[in-house]
């Protein structure tokens, strides 16, 4: 069944309307569900993540460009290679800046998204659904065994992209 199964998803990543997507996904489901119990939750767990950039109307270049992971596997790959190095965490401040220099040496290898003129189009989608429906800031926190150092984000982080700025630049949110 995977040459079906992987038919309809592409299927219902391609559809411009996201209730029509998530019909033919909960269908796709429901069909596994007898035989592949598994599968069927993960693809139900999983609808709200995977409609999200077709729920928000925006350009098919630009849905294909925010659906792929490959960015942010890039810089988490970095982080884990530069961080490596280190083989005792003395405070929440040294996890920052070594985290900081991972970015900052993944950041050599960044190409341009290949619909980054359609960046506004995102933002107006984005501004267009409104506080009351984007989650609550969340809390990160990191702790690592042996050093026992613990760090948290409270502010939350916005893209800029008005005036000029670079759209890979966060800026703390007022």
């Amino acid at each position: 069944m995977h040459a079906s199964v992987r038919s309809v998803l592409r299927q219902a990543w391609e559809l411009d309307d996201g209730a029509k997507a998530e019909k033919l996904l909960r269908y796709l489901a429901r069909r596994l569900n007898a035989d592949w119990e598994g599968v069927a939750g993960s693809i139900l767990e999983g609808l709200d993540e995977m409609l999200t950039v077709t729920r928000l109307g925006l350009s098919r270049e630009l849905r294909r460009s925010l659906a792929c992971t490959n960015v942010i596997e890039n810089v988490m790959g970095a982080v884990r290679r530069v961080c490596g190095n280190v083989k005792q965490w003395r405070s929440p401040s040294m996890a920052m800046r070594w985290t900081a220099a991972a970015i900052m040496e993944a950041k050599k290898g960044f190409r341009r998204l290949k619909a980054h003129k359609q960046l506004p189009a995102l933002r107006a989608a984005l501004d267009k659904q409104g506080p009351e429906t984007s989650p609550a800031p969340r809390t990160a926190s990191c702790s690592n065994r042996r050093g026992g150092i613990a760090f948290k984000w409270r502010r939350p982080f916005r893209i800029s992209t008005t005036n000029g700025t670079s759209p890979c630049r966060t800026e703390a949110a007022p």
